[in-house]
């Protein structure tokens, strides 16, 4: 739809607001490079048929305010339009229609509307334009949405909404085809919650635009030379955060942070908030660092940012299992990767070793509610990702399916060796008794040919044994408790803090970033999942205990096998920890 970025403006000139910094001044001469942003995006967007927009905001940055100018210019605009403003909470929607009244009350005469209606719960125009006051709260709330028929939404602080089902009940009441239809969410971050599944999904939408709106562009956030706070904190001189912080800041947004800005963060975070966590929660340098979550992160939110960067173009090939009643009749196929529930980054290979890491959906924690099986190549040094499968919609007999064949196409079946570390709380016992009736029936399976016994029989058992045992008493596959867990997970942040872990799925990495430590329980955020991160340190636990000392034995170095099977590999790094293996391969290959 066509939008007249000046009519707008316009508009915003005739309003008055009562500012913090100012007093009561026209809208349209205190606007924020923050909030211009907001508009010229949304402007853009209408442009080429985006009419839904959700903004990441930091404290105080004026959106919500200059959101509110969007639901009264559309109301005046276009008649007949049906709008609802949601807020968290009561307070906020009080304070909201206090500012729409102001904004009303110094328009002048063309832009003025009466009002046919004007209570708590609505505000309607003589132009037919009307819209519901909602609250979300922080708890169940099944009448939001319900009985409406919307083409305008403008819904804020969406993170402290507590209701997953409501804001689903409140988009079913959309309009999906009206030409002038607008969704407005606009919300700090607070975690990881419901906020940040949709801006997820808007970055990867055609449909949504997501807006991140940096402290840095509100001009009120930055010291002048003259200030006595700049004496002190605009010192030249960058700390390693704030190097990387300004050069991602540049990266992501083409912005570069100036003096009297990195002299107001200082003051801010030193004076004010006092803590580094809060600061970047309320005052985010780019969208990565929002999404602060209020326990400690278990694994580096450094590394994983810069990985998750790093692997979102990588390539995989995607495969759907095609469920049978007997193993030997289901099938797999390729699919096209967003339809794709296995998806493989490196095929088997002959002499290889391998672990897989199974976690059943509800087995290491009753919020999981995936099943997942993580496949690594292990390496006397490294631990490489080679495959991933998740699904929600899968049966523990056919979850028991693709262990087995993992394990035997990763194994036997290609002349591998691997072992399956499995989760057997709650429905992994299931998958145990499966995998055991398979491997006893193994007789009758189909006439038990080769193939078969190389995907049934090769299924190679993680061994659990206590840290602490002095003994030979071991039990079979693996049960999650406090303890376990702390010795599954840390065994994967060591590896990936020594650089030992070689990962390849950025929805994996995603959940790493919400892992916590809190009370000293490690756990995952609310609303977020960690399937794949289960799996993915039950795979690692069993290559620190077992499958690195087989790696050593098969003679599996991670520099030594790049080079025998990709020799290319020789030439394309010698300034590593692994030249001298090279060069020593190099000589006894006659070829140095």
């Amino acid at each position: 739809m066509q939008f007249r970025l000046d009519s707008f403006y316009k508009f915003c000139n005739s309003l008055r607001v009562d500012t913090k910094e100012y007093g009561i001044v026209p809208l349209g001469k205190r606007l924020y490079t923050a909030q211009k942003t907001v508009v010229d995006r949304i402007g853009a967007g209408l442009e080429k048929d985006v009419h839904s927009f959700v903004v990441l905001k930091g404290r105080q940055m004026g959106i919500s305010t200059l959101s509110l100018a969007f639901d009264l210019y559309w109301a005046f605009k276009y008649p007949g339009t049906q709008g609802s403003l949601v807020t968290n909470d009561d307070g906020n929607k009080e304070m909201f229609r206090n500012t729409l009244k102001l904004y009303q009350a110094g328009l002048p005469p063309q832009w003025k509307i009466p009002t046919s209606i004007d209570n708590r719960y609505e505000l309607g125009f003589k132009n037919r334009s009307r819209f519901i006051y909602q609250v979300a709260g922080e708890r169940k709330n099944s009448s939001l949405g319900k009985g409406k028929a919307l083409n305008f939404l403008h819904a804020t602080e969406v993170s402290a909404w507590g209701d997953e089902e409501a804001l689903a009940s409140l988009q079913s009441a959309l309009a999906e085809k009206h030409p002038l239809r607008l969704y407005l969410y606009e919300s700090t971050a607070q975690g990881f919650n419901m906020f940040y599944d949709m801006w997820e999904t808007a970055k990867r939408s055609v449909s949504q635009d997501a807006i991140f709106v940096g402290w840095w562009l509100k001009e009120d956030y930055r010291i002048t030379e003259n200030s006595p706070i700049y004496k002190v904190y605009g010192y030249k001189g960058l700390s390693d955060y704030e190097k990387k912080a300004a050069r991602m800041i540049n990266k992501m947004y083409g912005y570069t942070l100036n003096q009297g800005q990195l002299a107001w963060y200082r003051w801010k975070l030193n004076d004010e908030i006092k803590d580094e966590s809060l600061m970047k929660q309320n005052f985010p340098m780019h969208e990565e660092e929002a999404f602060i979550l209020s326990g400690s992160n278990f694994f580096s939110t450094e590394l994983l940012t810069d990985l998750h960067k790093s692997l979102l173009r990588t390539k995989f090939v995607g495969y759907s299992f095609m469920f049978r009643d007997r193993f030997e009749d289901t099938d797999i196929k390729e699919v096209h990767p967003r339809q794709a529930t296995l998806k493989i980054w490196e095929y088997p290979k002959q002499g290889a070793v391998y672990v897989l890491g199974a976690d059943p959906a509800y087995g290491a924690s009753e919020n999981n509610d995936r099943s997942c099986i993580q496949v690594f190549r292990c390496y006397a040094d490294k631990l490489e990702h080679v495959a991933e499968f998740c699904s929600p919609v899968c049966d523990t007999y056919q979850f028991a399916y693709v262990c087995a064949y993992l394990s035997g196409a990763y194994g036997a079946a290609h002349g591998a060796m691997s072992m399956l570390n499995l989760e057997i709380n709650g429905p992994g016992q299931a998958v145990k008794q499966e995998l055991n009736n398979m491997k006893r029936n193994i007789s009758d399976a189909g006439g038990a040919t080769g193939e078969i016994r190389d995907f049934i029989g090769s299924v190679r058992s993680y061994l659990y044994r206590r840290v602490d045992s002095t003994g030979r008493s071991f039990a079979l596959d693996w049960k999650t408790n406090a303890d376990t867990k702390e010795r599954m997970m840390n065994a994967m942040n060591d590896a990936l803090s020594r650089n030992l872990l070689i990962l390849k799925s950025p929805e994996m990495v995603e959940e790493m970033r919400t892992v916590i430590r809190d009370g000293g329980s490690i756990s995952h955020a609310s609303h977020t999942h960690d399937d794949r991160v289960i799996a993915g340190a039950l795979a690692a636990v069993a290559w620190n205990d077992y499958m690195r000392t087989e790696a050593a034995k098969a003679r599996q170095f991670y520099a030594e096998v790049q080079i025998r099977e990709n020799p290319s590999a020789a030439f394309e790094r010698s300034d590593n920890v692994g030249a001298s293996l090279i060069q020593g391969y190099l000589r006894q290959a006659g070829i140095a």
